[in-house]
């Protein structure tokens, strides 16, 4: 073949070949600079300080972005290592835990708590592994929601002798009512059995294998690198909440026996990490995924809904509208995540703002790349 003719060919096939990826590479930029411009916009109009983005799609990291300023007092502009606090949305993270587990044969979902752990009260013992996951257990909460969200105890042990003569909210299994108390006990569960506390059972067997290093868990008592200062949008004085005409900082707390319902600070890039692996059975089987993803349903068969289409799995948050299911996470009116297990997506959005309505975020990215998805509400915030 003469030179002229080799170029003419290799002409051809490259034309051929930008025939085929051109229109994939233009519609991901398109839709990668939509995210851009979506977010700074609500950013904009919901005072947010600062926000990091992943989009996970085709089994890896298509987007991810972070935007705004890590501390507003000293101007530290956020960057793609910044770590964000996800308050409740730690529960997803408890719930992989305590599936691995249960894959490695320590224990069954149905199996009653009381069969693994020693000393809890009579009334306790009976409930499931299961019921603790989804919330249906019926225990007293450790946490007084009336109080905003008081604490009453600060250990495990002082908070089983505290809550062992109160009655029980409802028969285990009839009820659905969100409870930390769940995931203290749950917590002690993954510890027994893997000999692990669960903060370095997340950081050794969830994070490690994928080369997730920065990952910390504590609250605002810990020095923790890189993290985006908390910010707040509410006045909490006296148990009230009353909105602020801007933003101010907030303190808050977890003590090490929550750490399973909140405690976890990761940056956007790393929890798009945390779900490839994930969503590529890295972690756990798609028959244990589709186990957490899997509908509540109470004692009478019916499927426990919060409002609307959506509906709660172990641990993770569920919207099982016909179209574009979706299950994830949420967590301080802050942090936020979907899967969209159907259209092979998932949305990570996390905010150093309290009451940024990070799901309402959430679902407006997935609706760039889902332009039919149909929101129907977005889900509560979890605390």
């Amino acid at each position: 073949m003469g030179t002229q003719e080799a170029r003419r060919t290799m002409n051809r096939l490259m034309m051929s070949f930008a025939l085929i990826v051109t229109p994939g590479l233009l519609a991901g930029q398109t839709q990668s600079g939509e995210v851009d411009r979506y977010l700074r916009s609500e950013m904009t109009t919901r005072k947010i300080p600062a926000l990091g983005v992943a989009v996970v799609r085709g089994g890896k990291i298509e987007k991810t972005a972070t935007y705004g300023m890590a501390n507003l007092e000293l101007d530290v502009p956020a960057s793609e290592g910044s770590l964000f606090q996800i308050n409740s949305a730690t529960k997803s993270f408890a719930a992989v835990a305590l599936m691995m587990l249960v894959e490695a044969g320590r224990f069954q979902l149905d199996d009653s708590i009381g069969s693994h752990l020693d000393s809890l009260p009579v009334s306790w013992r009976s409930v499931t592994v299961r019921q603790l996951m989804n919330h249906t257990s019926g225990l007293p909460d450790v946490v007084d929601n009336a109080t905003a969200g008081t604490l009453l105890a600060r250990n495990a042990p002082e908070a089983v002798a505290f809550l062992a003569p109160k009655p029980m909210m409802f028969p285990r299994g009839t009820s659905w009512s969100y409870n930390q108390t769940n995931y203290m006990l749950l917590a002690m569960l993954i510890e027994k059995k893997s000999g692990l506390a669960f903060p370095r059972f997340c950081l050794e067997r969830e994070f490690a294998p994928l080369g997730i290093t920065r990952a910390f868990f504590g609250d605002s008592r810990h020095v923790v690198p890189g993290r985006a200062s908390g910010y707040t949008k509410f006045n909490t004085a006296g148990g009230k909440v009353t909105p602020l005409a801007g933003v101010q900082n907030t303190w808050y707390e977890f003590e090490p026996f929550l750490y399973t319902a909140a405690g976890l600070h990761i940056s956007a890039i790393d929890f798009g990490r945390w779900l490839v692996g994930l969503l590529g059975g890295k972690l756990i089987s798609r028959k244990s995924l589709e186990e957490i993803w899997d509908p509540t349903k109470l004692a009478d068969g019916k499927v426990f809904h919060i409002e609307g289409s959506l509906g709660y799995g172990l641990g993770w948050p569920l919207f099982d509208r016909p179209k574009h299911r979706a299950a994830g996470g949420s967590g301080g009116a802050r942090a936020a995540f979907f899967v969209y297990p159907d259209d092979d997506l998932a949305v990570v959005v996390l905010t150093n703002l309290q009451g940024a309505s990070p799901e309402s975020l959430v679902e407006g990215v997935a609706a760039i790349y889902l332009p039919d998805l149909k929101t129907g509400g977005s889900p509560p915030s979890q605390p």
